[in-house]
């Protein structure tokens, strides 16, 4: 069964079991793929009939345009079509739409002005998470000259990410570099390779003959390949020259919009990435060779790495690395003023970072055993929640309460030398699980800022779902017996337990 005509799901389940009485609305061409793809249905006609009589109340796509047709062929009712319009009705009235028609306006004054661009930079700063340090961050009065090398240091598309309006303004990674580097400090600039290795076009086969049919772009693509090779050497050549005559280098490395994104042309203009898909968890080719020869320099490396997803590029002889995401207009203001120390870093892992996909079962085994940090079995290269400070901090006191749900309450200290955030996490095993049930899961979390030396009690609430256990046949309880709780900074694993 199409999930967007599944009986099981969206009657049994959602309206039976769940109580569901809500719209559905299916995804963009879900139901185009019935026909195109799944090939459960003939024509557009009969996947609209099939979703319309499932419980699929809305589409999200063109094929509900064909319900006419599949009303002339008595493959669907009127009441089919008044049921759904009745359930999208009642949401609309449930917005508002009809009785307040002024929440849809919008006031242009308050986009992207102070408020919308403080939250911005206040958001970025607080999802950079620092991955790794042996001490050469914060920059700030170590280097007098620093060379900021890599495909994402200029890169707007790298702030942005993937389903995105436009901003006013654009900070890149370079740019808050400079500014947070102040006065006295050199900034070198070199964009080392392009964001991924170029990939000739297939030539394609001139059936007629006629070199008329043969498009320009053929024509020119063994020429064009030449001086794609040609000007890559000139620019790792340029951005090594950088790196060595400076005292420090900061890589700006990763994936943008254009590789890694949904549903995205196959190959187009790199072998290594599969229709916005990645074949590996690598660095793209080019770039992993301009990471090798920078430090093969011996200079003190920092690695900035600007992705909607995790990357290794894991080395002993980089000396620090920040996993910045896609992070927003102000995301280049925010990497500068984190790699310069005018705050600490707080972010933390919101999915684990593999080695290898080695590490992983094939992408077809629906089976969660040996995924995610619930179930992962192995050694990841940095686990789900982590992440580094600038500071440190101890945890005490830790107790709980049974009431209406668990509530939990823990002191929390800033044992280091800078004020900063920490979030604290709770995790919660049922002690009762065999090796199908998880480790342990995160259940709770909050955070709080504090000063040097200050300490603060913490409180949180763990919602009695957070308990659940879950069974092979769907089924859900909270399980007579007893749970264990852990609360810190990450999860109860080697690298964070202590």
């Amino acid at each position: 069964e199409p999930c967007c005509a599944s009986e099981l799901l969206l009657q049994k389940i959602l309206r039976g079991d769940w109580d569901f009485r809500g719209m559905v609305v299916s995804d963009f061409t879900a139901l185009k793929d019935f026909h195109t793809g799944h090939k459960v249905t003939k024509d557009a006609p009969e996947s609209a009939a099939l979703a319309l009589k499932h419980g699929c109340d809305m589409n999200l796509g063109f094929v509900y345009m064909d319900l006419p047709e599949a009303l002339e062929r008595g493959l669907v009712t009127e009441e089919d079509i008044d049921n759904a319009c009745v359930n999208v009705m009642i949401q609309r009235l449930r917005l508002g739409l009809y009785e307040t028609p002024k929440c849809l306006q919008v006031d242009h004054d308050l986009l992207d002005g102070p408020e919308h661009r403080a939250m911005n930079l206040k958001a970025a700063r607080e999802s950079l998470v620092l991955l790794k340090n042996d001490g050469i961050l914060p920059l700030t009065g170590k280097y007098r000259s620093i060379a900021v090398l890599g495909p994402n240091a200029m890169s707007i598309s790298a702030l942005k990410g993937n389903y995105h309006g436009e901003a006013s303004e654009y900070i890149t990674v370079l740019d808050g570099i400079r500014r947070a580097a102040g006065e006295g400090v050199r900034i070198r600039y070199g964009v080392g390779c392009e964001l991924t290795p170029y990939q000739a076009p297939v030539k394609r086969e001139n059936k007629s003959g006629d070199d008329a049919s043969v498009s320009f772009f053929d024509k020119v693509a063994p020429t064009f390949n030449l001086l794609e090779l040609m000007g890559h050497g000139d620019r790792e050549a340029e951005a090594l020259a950088m790196a060595e005559e400076s005292e420090a280098v900061v890589l700006v490395l990763g994936l943008d919009e254009s590789v890694e994104g949904e549903e995205m042309m196959e190959g187009y203009g790199c072998d290594e990435f599969a229709g916005g898909d990645k074949k590996t968890l690598l660095l793209p080719s080019n770039q992993r060779k301009l990471l090798e020869d920078v430090l093969a320099l011996g200079k003190p490396t920092a690695v900035v790495l600007l992705s909607g997803s995790a990357l290794n590029a894991d080395d002993p002889r980089i000396g620090a690395i920040v996993q910045a995401w896609y992070p927003g207009a102000l995301g280049g203001q925010a990497v500068g003023e984190l790699l310069f120390g005018k705050y600490s870093p707080s972010g933390r892992l919101p999915v684990t970072f593999y080695r290898s996909i080695d590490d992983l079962p094939p992408f077809t085994d629906y089976a969660m055993k040996n995924r995610t940090y619930r179930y992962f079995e192995g050694e990841p290269l940095y686990p789900f929640g982590f992440g580094l400070s600038y500071t440190s901090f101890a945890y005490s006191e830790l107790r709980a309460e049974t009431a209406d749900g668990v509530a939990v309450k823990v002191t929390v200290e800033n044992t280091g030398a800078v004020a900063g955030r920490e979030v604290v996490q709770a995790y919660v095993r049922w002690d009762g699980g065999d090796d199908m049930q998880p480790r342990w899961h995160l259940c709770a979390l909050g955070d709080l800022f504090l000063q040097p030396g200050e300490k603060k009690q913490m409180s949180l609430q763990i919602q009695p779902e957070a308990l659940y256990t879950y069974h092979e046949d769907g089924s859900r309880a909270i399980e007579k017996g007893s749970y264990t709780l852990w609360v810190g900074g990450g999860q109860p694993d080697n690298r964070t337990a202590e």
